[in-house]
């Protein structure tokens, strides 16, 4: 009986073990979430009242900040521009066991992601993207049409942490039903939010390299604490949730400023407004 007793512990230890293992991921990104949120708030707290309304039409933001009212013209969010020349099958064992090992940890996220849905066809997914070779103009690596392609260029730095994130994009892809279904697919904050979900698979990464949205992941960190799950599933299965919850033209701002957040104050404005707005209305 006491036999019996300890091959039972041990199999409840084991499995609290793997569901600890298969869950963290996800929880370590709403962890990141939760005390970036924590931080905004803190920064925030001497602010008092205000108010910041949002309303699109014929190509024109008005933002109504306080009872001033600013114009913001639609330039459009992010497109895609990357160039990419001469593709070919990927043979540097070096690179192919770092794509190994990269989908590994993606996969385990989906593993243990509350927020995903048919895991099996989504590990799938992951496992038939191939690996190529390119020269590429505007990124040391990127996805696209079920590959990933590394920079020539970056075939000396490439890493877990630029696998990671492109893979990341693969399964948004897939999720989204294809690229042409995403609603923020070449915008700073899609890259961004990209980004903070591989971080939190906590990747390796070349030493002296530094993720090139690491100047952002606070805002993305602070957005996805104040709508925590629902944050993720609109990244993998579309923002119609948050766009009725909030306002469709008050996101598509959001994101627009986050473009423009290095060019103009009032983009810094749109964007912090936004998250103080959000985060009042979840309190």
């Amino acid at each position: 009986m006491k036999k019996f007793l300890r091959l039972v512990i041990v199999l409840i230890v084991l499995l609290a073990l793997s569901g600890c293992k298969e869950s963290s991921y996800e929880s370590n990104l709403l962890d990141m979430g939760t005390e970036y949120l924590a931080d905004f708030r803190n920064e925030l707290s001497y602010v008092g009242e205000r108010t910041y309304e949002v309303t699109y039409n014929q190509g024109t933001y008005t933002i109504d900040l306080n009872g001033e009212e600013f114009k913001v013209q639609n330039s459009g969010l992010g497109v895609e521009n990357v160039i990419l020349t001469n593709e070919e099958d990927c043979t540097s064992r070096k690179i192919l066991d770092l794509v190994d090992q990269s989908k590994s940890l993606v996969e385990d996220y989906i593993k243990g992601s509350s927020v995903l849905r048919n895991k099996e066809e989504l590990i799938s997914g992951i496992q038939t993207i191939k690996t190529k070779m390119a020269d590429i103009k505007g990124a040391p690596a990127m996805y696209q049409d079920g590959n990933i392609y590394i920079s020539r260029d970056s075939e000396d730095v490439v890493c877990e942490w630029m696998i990671v994130h492109e893979l990341v994009h693969g399964l948004a892809v897939i999720t989204n039903g294809g690229v042409e279904n995403e609603s923020y697919p070449y915008s700073l904050f899609n890259e961004t939010i990209t980004d903070v979900i591989t971080k939190a698979m906590n990747p390796e990464i070349t030493s002296g390299i530094l993720s090139g949205y690491i100047d952002y992941h606070e805002i993305a960190l602070t957005y996805i604490g104040i709508f925590q799950e629902e944050a993720i599933e609109a990244y993998f299965y579309g923002y119609d949730s948050i766009w009725k919850e909030k306002g469709k033209d008050e996101v598509d701002l959001f994101v627009l400023s986050i473009d423009n957040y290095d060019s103009t104050i009032l983009a810094q404005a749109c964007v912090n407004n936004s998250l103080l707005k959000w985060m009042r209305q979840a309190e």
